[in-house]
């Protein structure tokens, strides 16, 4: 019993020091988004400490690909924070562009 605790201590204090440092690998020139009524956005407000106005909110692939393609210097975005799944199919979909 004892290993298994161990075991998810070091976990979750592993996952507290990503998230830490994390927040340091975004300036204020950098737009990000994220899916559109997704829990994402909360998390990157709250824990990753992203002013709201560097959020953007997108409901498909197709406008992840062109605010990617565009930067944040061209109103576009430079990252992206979404779930597994959904960001597995964008990078099948346009992983060569």
């Amino acid at each position: 019993m004892a290993f298994i605790l161990m075991q998810s201590y070091t976990a979750n204090l592993l996952a507290i020091l990503t998230v830490d440092k994390l927040k340091f690998a975004f300036s204020d020139n950098y737009y990000v988004g994220c899916q559109d009524g997704s829990f994402m956005k909360e998390f990157l407000r709250k824990q990753l400490h992203i002013s709201e106005s560097r959020l953007k909110s997108y409901s498909s692939a197709e406008e992840y690909h062109e605010a990617m393609s565009k930067g944040s210097k061209n109103g576009g975005i430079d990252a992206i924070f979404d779930e597994t799944p959904y960001m597995k199919l964008f990078l099948n979909k346009y992983d060569s562009q």
